[in-house]
């Protein structure tokens, strides 16, 4: 798809002419989704997505009068009638992001080897990228981590550099479209990618270099100088795009064009944030199309399709701090690993605006104390606050048996059975970027009843003596001495005295001993604490009367019991 959309200083989409681009055969591109053959032949799409106009230039929608209107598919994104563009949440339209990004350095012009500025800004721009990404520094970055496909969430944790290369030829007189693609193209041979649909070349080509004119318009600083303030709404500082393989679909290749931003003075950024702030506008520019590239590589996923205001895109709607559109969104110095540079903001969906980290603050209530009976229905859902549109996932540990946690919605539900018990469990609440978890009680015992066991007799404390009363099988009559309640602390209480374990089982004074604390497993077996032991009918003999025993667990018929 083909897509317009205008963006100041920010990241949109244009259309442009496709021009085809021979290759050789691409190093390591057998390891595309799609191998490539030794006839590859690559071609730029017909959008250039991501387009940075230069910071003096007045937001193009508005003078075009199309401001907030929609004429574009309807987005996933906040609807219009809760949000004013370009103060609009993103949608997603199907393609695929960046998982892990890897960005190769390309800089074009025998300049990067012997001038001063060059050789300067290729030290700032190599460091940038050695920092950008790597955690626990980079929480910017952090931001684009949110926006997912079919296969997950971006990941960000490690620096996004993968390498550099100066080709030293010298750039045409005059640069085309064509030009600069097939110079992208030539990153296959330069650093052997094996990834191509995960990189993002970015072309530099040294100071002073000439452009032609493209559907965006010229590059701000073109032939080394900035242009006319009256045509500043028709130029561009950078933008990215990407070019595919004809006979291979699915193979393509991302690519950022990034003139000598220098060349263009303030207008690209120099001096935004510092001073005096030189190459300032190389990583507020860079950044803000690392990101886009990341988030809309094939412009095909993250974007707002009714914003024409600042184009849409992750980048587009926080550009030069939304100036050029009357906002006042934050930017700054970033610290990355590596040093501090200047950086704009990016849009979060999560936040419902721009931001300089993508960071949460994920809070979990514990739930109170719980206390519930075997056999009882539960529903509890677990409270959170502070992740604003993220999605949440919750994961527990230690539950109840019987329970579960809704993956998407923090309620714990099910049926309490099996064992009563004490019970610590975790819940784990994650969202793209982190996680918190909170622990809390839950008690669970029984009603008094009938533990039914071999031959379908019960539990009994025979002639229901209390002073070191016999635990046998009898038929169940429902009297109290067959009233059993097995408490939350493990304890099966019986006529206000406890089950205890010894060679037999015996009525005995309750006391919390290992003796008297007991789990029943799923396959109905209790089990003491002390031993390690079941409750056992000796011989399976069946007849009213028989003092149970404690025997070496074989899950036998003999040892099954129900809950009371």
């Amino acid at each position: 798809m083909v897509k317009t959309r205008i963006l100041l200083a920010a990241g949109a989409a244009l259309s442009a002419a496709a021009l085809a681009l021979t290759v050789p055969a691409l190093a390591g591109a057998a390891a595309a989704p799609a191998a490539a053959t030794a006839a590859t032949h690559m071609v730029t799409a017909t959008s250039l997505g991501g387009v940075v106009r230069p910071v003096s230039a007045a937001a193009a929608a508005a003078r075009s009068g199309t401001g907030s209107a929609s004429t574009g598919p309807a987005s996933t994104g906040a609807p219009a009638a809760s949000c004013r563009e370009p103060d609009c949440n993103l949608g997603y339209h199907g393609g695929r992001v960046q998982h892990s990004p890897h960005v190769y350095l390309l800089f074009w012009g025998p300049k990067w080897k012997t001038a001063a500025a060059e050789k300067a800004a290729a030290s700032y721009l190599q460091k940038f990228f050695k920092g950008l990404g790597k955690s626990p520094q980079d929480n910017w970055s952090v931001a684009i981590m949110q926006y997912a496909d079919s296969k997950g969430h971006l990941a960000v944790g490690k620096a996004e550099y993968a390498g550099t290369h100066i080709d030293a030829g010298t750039p045409p007189k005059t640069v085309t479209l064509n030009d600069l693609g097939n110079e992208a193209n030539k990153a296959f041979k330069f650093f052997g990618i094996k990834d191509p649909d995960d990189a993002q070349v970015v072309v530099a080509p040294q100071s002073g270099t000439c452009y032609k004119a493209t559907s965006l318009g010229q590059f701000e600083g073109n032939c080394g100088k900035p242009l006319a303030a009256s045509s500043a709404t028709l130029n561009y500082c950078a933008y990215h795009t990407y070019n595919y393989d004809t006979a291979t679909p699915n193979l393509f290749l991302p690519w950022i064009t990034l003139p000598f931003q220098p060349d263009a003075k303030t207008d690209c950024g120099m001096g935004y944030i510092n001073t005096p702030g030189t190459f300032d506008g190389f990583s507020v520019v860079a950044g803000h199309e690392s990101a886009e590239t990341a988030t809309d590589p094939k412009e095909s996923a993250w974007y707002d399709s009714n914003d024409l205001t600042s184009g849409g895109e992750v980048a587009d709607k926080c550009s030069w701090g939304g100036s050029n559109w009357g906002d006042k969104d934050p930017k700054g110095d970033v610290k990355l690993a590596t040093g501090t540079f200047a950086m704009q903001s990016l849009w979060s969906n999560a936040a419902g605006g721009c931001v300089m980290s993508g960071k949460l603050n994920i809070t979990a209530t514990p739930p109170a104390p719980q206390s519930s009976l075997l056999g009882s229905k539960v529903s509890l859902t677990v409270k959170t606050s502070g992740n604003g549109h993220a999605a949440l996932t919750f994961t527990a540990s230690g539950l109840p048996h019987g329970l579960s946690i809704g993956k998407h919605t923090g309620k714990i539900t099910g049926t309490l059975g099996v064992t009563a018990g004490t019970y610590h469990p975790t819940v784990k609440v994650s969202y793209y970027a982190g996680s918190v978890s909170i622990k809390f009680k839950w008690s669970v015992s029984s009603k008094p009843g009938a533990i039914k066991g071999f031959a379908a007799k019960c539990v009994d404390d025979y002639l229901g003596h209390t002073t070191n009363g016999k635990i046998d099988l009898w038929s169940c009559d429902g009297k109290s001495q067959q009233q059993i309640t097995f408490a939350a602390n493990g304890e099966l209480m019986l006529l206000g005295q406890c089950v205890t374990a010894y060679q037999n089982a015996l009525l005995k004074p309750c006391s919390a001993a290992a003796s008297q604390v007991w789990q029943r497993t799923s396959g109905g077996e209790y089990v003491v604490k002390s031993t390690g032991r079941c409750l056992t009918d000796p011989a399976s003999r069946k007849a009213n009367g028989t003092q149970l025993t404690l025997a070496v667990c074989k899950n036998s018929a003999n040892q099954h019991w129900t809950l009371p």
